[in-house]
């Protein structure tokens, strides 16, 4: 697996759009110093929702982005494929290089899908079903075959008689997988699934999540799943990064960093969930205001380990020979394997 780093250099040293080293040909995405910025209330300043971030993917890759609400996590995401606009950073994706403010060509739109939250909200509630992926198809392809969209339907585990159907007249779960069908009806380079489970009904999330699952098997698609919960994104994703303030402070191959975390706040995030397994650790206060983090370490005011050093100077997310990065002075010690249920 190839690690994360967390770039040292400030804003103003940032290397120029086109100095970014080529990519090995088997990274699908690969993303250096990615900022993203908005103003903060009141116009006083500016929120870093997402502060210089690394991230590369190989092809057929699911890597998952989880941290809580305000990390920064579902804004990485949208600049991954073109629909935040960012500030600095450069984001490549086969090759071809995400426009920061987000004006990508017809083709790389294309190239390029999002799974949202809401799959209600994904869909136009006066279009049928079938319709809505029939244009993904005729995006892609021109024209629709005959026959295509029932494949479609039929490939996330819908009947195709559902096609005749509107919006509001089926569940959230059928949704949710014709918002699927349509993405593969792109067939695209790269997915950015943001929570894509969280909306639905407990009974069928599990269900949504192992098609989806499955689907990234048998595809070989190169995917970034978003989530909160640990336990969901182990069952998807080859590789874990965790992110806290609009940074990510650990990654690693899912199991071992499920088994062994070492960043305080990765193991709080395991001890919440249900059957972890661990001594549940409380995390004392809320997240800081992003808008002036905490010097040095932006953790350090919810850590029960942080010291003066934490204070005084950054850790700085530095990768071992085993893929596992993260960026803490103090780390937690390797720690007897932790088991998650399955959602």
């Amino acid at each position: 697996m190839i690690p994360l780093r967390q770039p040292t250099m400030r804003r103003s040293e940032e290397p120029e759009v086109g100095t970014l080293e080529p990519m090995p040909p088997e990274i699908a995405l690969a993303a250096e110093g990615v900022e993203v910025q908005y103003r903060a209330r009141h116009g006083r300043g500016s929120v870093r929702a997402v502060d210089g971030v690394d991230l590369q993917v190989r092809r057929g890759e699911t890597v998952g982005i989880v941290g809580e609400s305000g990390s920064g996590k579902s804004t990485l995401g949208r600049a991954l494929v073109g629909l935040e606009r960012r500030q600095g950073g450069r984001i490549v994706v086969d090759g071809a290089e995400v426009p920061p403010d987000g004006a990508l060509a017809r083709a790389q739109r294309l190239d390029l899908q999002m799974i949202f939250q809401d799959p209600f909200s994904s869909l136009n509630p006066r279009r049928r079903l079938g319709d809505a992926v029939a244009q993904a198809v005729r995006a892609r392809d021109g024209d629709v075959p005959e026959g295509r969209v029932a494949e479609l339907l039929q490939q996330v585990g819908l009947d195709p008689h559902i096609a005749h159907r509107y919006p509001h007249e089926a569940s959230g779960g059928q949704l949710q997988r014709v918002v699927i069908a349509r993405v593969l009806a792109t067939r695209p380079k790269l997915i950015v699934a943001d929570e894509p489970v969280s909306a639905l009904d407990v009974s069928v999330q599990a269900q949504v999540l192992n098609l989806f699952a499955d689907l990234c098997e048998e595809l070989s698609l190169t995917t970034v799943f978003i989530s909160h919960d640990l336990a969901v994104v182990r069952h998807i994703a080859d590789r874990i990064a965790v992110m806290y303030l609009g940074r990510i402070v650990e990654t690693a191959p899912a199991e071992q960093l499920i088994a062994a975390p070492r960043h305080p706040y990765t193991e709080a995030l395991l001890t919440a969930v249900p059957g972890a397994g661990r001594e549940r650790i409380l995390l004392q206060g809320d997240p800081p205001d992003p808008s002036a983090p905490p010097s040095g370490c932006r953790f350090r005011t919810r850590c029960g380990r942080a010291t003066e050093l934490c204070a005084e100077q950054e850790p700085l997310l530095e990768a071992a020979e085993d893929g596992h990065a993260f960026a803490c002075h103090h780390p937690v010690e390797a720690a007897s394997p932790a088991v998650l249920a399955a959602p």
